[in-house]
């Protein structure tokens, strides 16, 4: 909530994901609610799936898992309608470019600054390359369709360019950040991404729609 100190209006800090930053673009006033006022939720199904995939894929690059492996089937008997076997995005990985890379780091987290708020960064992946890096963001859903959904999407690997910049000294030429795809088996590289101005103004005036 906003406070009031002197008279003068103080919009609150905030701590955030980079995921999350799609849905305050997108998801007007539901993701504050959600930030202040969290009500516990059962895991969806395809979100399971989706830590299982991302669990194999770090062990695959040679990460360590410190965390349980997820129970698909506890509490969720059946399939659901349009569920993916799992075995298939695995099997797409693995005919992928990235299976026999060797990353220079796995799950990286970092906390980028903009202002006074914070945007924690979990990098499922960074690649060397002959120019500098390549952070790749793995997705089991399809790409989005429309510009504006991807521009959304993007602004979670502007967040990431940002944050290894920052941390590793590189110029952010020389990071290219894409998501890959494993549904079509696809990589997506953005052709600009947002700056820390621009992430820092959807944040303050989100923040600032949510406090008024």
């Amino acid at each position: 909530t906003r406070e009031a100190r002197d008279g003068v209006a103080v919009l609150p800090r905030v701590r955030l994901s980079a995921s999350a930053l799609e849905s305050l673009a997108s998801g007007g006033l539901e993701y504050w609610e959600n930030l202040y006022r969290p009500v516990p939720q059962k895991p969806h199904r395809g979100a399971l799936r989706g830590t299982l995939f991302h669990q194999y894929v770090e062990k695959r690059l040679g990460g360590s898992i410190t965390t349980p492996f997820v129970d698909l089937d506890a509490g969720a008997p059946g399939r659901e309608d349009g569920d993916v076997d799992i075995d298939q995005w695995i099997e797409a990985f693995e005919a992928s470019e990235f299976a026999h890379q060797t990353p220079v780091a796995i799950e990286a987290e970092l906390h980028l600054p903009l202002g006074s708020h914070i945007v924690v960064c979990k990098i499922d992946a960074v690649f060397p390359t002959d120019q500098g890096v390549h952070i790749v963001d793995w997705k089991t859903g399809k790409p989005p369709v429309k510009p504006e959904e991807l521009a959304h999407k993007a602004l979670q690997l502007a967040a990431y360019r940002l944050a290894w910049s920052q941390w590793s000294g590189l110029e952010l030429s020389a990071i290219k950040a894409s998501f890959w795809f494993s549904a079509t088996r696809e990589l997506v590289t953005p052709g600009t991404l947002a700056t820390p101005e621009e992430l820092h103004l959807l944040i303050t005036e989100r923040a600032g729609v949510f406090a008024g």
